[in-house]
Parts: structure tokens; sequence; C-alpha cells
């Protein structure tokens, strides 16, 4: 005997629309606060290293 995969009621089409807009909304928000928190990070660094003249970021390539 097969069992049948019972799906959630769905909510209608103009309200699921409505959260969807919603939730890019908020993501892209968050996305522009994670972008001026990395660029002000950055810029901190670089007055820090330019006033303290020691390097603070770490060298990319192999250790070895």
């Amino acid at each position: 005997m097969r069992k049948r995969k019972v799906k959630p009621e769905a909510q209608p089409q103009s309200e699921q629309d409505k959260a969807l807009k919603k939730r890019v909304k908020e993501l892209e928000a968050r996305l522009l606060q994670a972008e001026i928190k990395a660029e002000a990070y950055d810029e901190m660094i670089k007055i820090a290293e330019a006033r303290y003249r020691i390097p603070i970021r770490k060298k990319t390539g192999a250790n070895q």
C-alpha cells in the first residue's frame, strides 16, 4: 500500500508573493549592512597600519 505525501496548505499566491518580497527586502538590507561593516573594518585597518606602521593583515601565500 502506498502512502501519499500530504502537502501543507499553501498560502494564496499574492500572500506568498508579499512574503517573498518582504524577505528579499530584509535580506538586501542585511547585505547592505554587512557590506558597510566590511568597508568600515577595511578602512580601520588601513588607518591603523598607516598610523602605527605595523602590518595587520594576514599575508597570503603558502607557509612552509
